[in-house]
C-alpha cells in the first residue's frame, strides 16, 4: 500500500492497526493454548484447555474480544466451533440413555428429551461439522 500512486495512508493505518490487533489476540491465545500448524491439534489442544474452568473462562473471554477484530483468524474460528461443540455435548448428555435415570446436580431427575428437540440438536450437530472446512 506504501507503494501506491495514490494516497491510501488513512485505509492503510486502519488495515495496520487492525493487524497488530490481530496479532497481539494471537499471542494472548497462545498464552493459553499453545499454537500448531495442524488444525486437528489445535481443535484438541482447545478441548483440553475448555476442561480446566479459568482456562475455559479465559478462552470465552478471549473469543467474545476476537470476534470484535476485524480480521479473518482461522484460530478464533476452531476456538468458537470448540466451544460451540463442547456447548453441544452438555446439552446432548442428559439425552444419553445411561444418563436418563440419573439426577442432576440439584438432585432432579433428567427427562427424555423430546423427538422434535433431539432432530434439532442433531441438524445442529451437521451445522457444526460443516463448519470445519479441512
Amino acid at each position: 500500500g506504501e507503494s501506491l500512486p495514490l494516497n491510501v495512508s488513512d485505509v492503510l493505518e486502519k488495515l495496520q492497526k487492525r493487524l497488530k490487533q490481530a496479532q497481539e489476540w494471537i499471542m494472548c491465545l497462545s498464552e493459553i493454548v499453545p499454537s500448531s500448524d495442524d488444525n486437528i491439534v489445535w481443535l484438541k489442544r482447545f478441548r483440553n484447555a475448555l476442561e480446566d474452568s479459568d482456562s475455559s473462562t479465559q478462552l470465552t473471554n478471549l473469543l467474545s474480544e476476537g470476534s470484535r477484530i476485524p480480521v479473518d483468524m482461522n484460530c478464533m474460528k476452531l476456538l468458537q466451533i470448540e466451544i460451540d461443540a463442547r456447548n453441544w455435548s452438555i446439552k446432548a448428555k442428559p439425552w444419553i440413555p445411561e444418563n436418563l435415570e440419573s439426577s442432576d446436580e440439584t438432585g432432579v431427575p433428567q427427562k427424555r428429551g423430546k423427538i422434535d428437540d433431539v432432530e434439532e440438536h442433531l441438524d445442529r450437530a451437521s451445522t457444526l461439522r460443516d463448519r470445519l472446512w479441512f
